[in-house]
């Protein structure tokens, strides 16, 4: 009698072993699911910027780390290299770098490394301009609850860029008409298209690598 219950006891504990053991290895399979697709760069994201007929202006993709932006029939891909990114035309031919070691100082450059233009980002401001010491800068003032404003070199207002939480929109409003983007919150990066000095590919680059800040 005493060995079937010895028996009968040794079979209970096996049971609720590997049980537990069957509990810990899916919990262990939810994590492990949790973290792969946690870190799955190959996700994609997108953004488009259109006029006010809907026409499409500027198509930016977010691939892993690289940025793919596309407008007027031109496209360029950036490929991250250490602590920059370096864009490519179609031919594959390098065309500028995009260097961000700093995280408010952020520079585009040419493929030699000759300063294009140079992003300062402050608390309350963004200021973009043609120079190392920021001199006469373009600037995105934050710090309004729905909009930031853009100014220019001479402190001029040039527009603003509005988020309208009713229609899940950007609305970036300028001297030459009204651009959206499909959006669900204020980004003060929308405020470049209104910098019409700045050459449509270097436009594109900082709004895609300001976007790619979260800003």
């Amino acid at each position: 009698m005493k060995n079937i219950f010895v028996f009968m006891l040794l079979g209970f504990v096996l049971i609720a072993g590997c049980s537990r053991t069957g509990t810990n290895s899916k919990q262990e399979n939810a994590i492990a699911t949790e973290n792969v697709a946690a870190n799955d760069v190959s996700k994609q994201s997108f953004i488009t910027v259109t006029n006010n007929d809907g026409k499409q202006i500027v198509r930016i993709l977010f691939n892993g780390n690289d940025v793919e932006i596309e407008y007027s029939g031109n496209k360029f891909v950036g490929a991250l290299k250490g602590d920059k990114r370096k864009y490519t035309d179609k031919s594959g031919t390098m065309v500028a770098e995009f260097k961000f070691s700093e995280p408010t100082k952020l520079k585009l450059r040419t493929p030699e490394g000759q300063l294009l233009w140079k992003i300062k980002i402050d608390t309350d401001k963004i200021k973009v301009s043609n120079n190392e010491e920021n001199l006469n800068p373009y600037q995105i003032k934050m710090g309004y609850p729905d909009k930031v404003k853009v100014l220019d070199a001479s402190e001029q207002e040039l527009g603003d860029a509005r988020f309208d939480a009713v229609s899940g929109k950007m609305e970036i409003t300028g001297s030459e008409g009204v651009m959206f983007v499909k959006s669900d919150k204020l980004s003060a990066a929308y405020g470049v298209l209104l910098m019409s000095s700045i050459p449509d590919r270097d436009k594109y680059i900082i709004l895609a690598e300001l976007l790619a800040k979260n800003l």
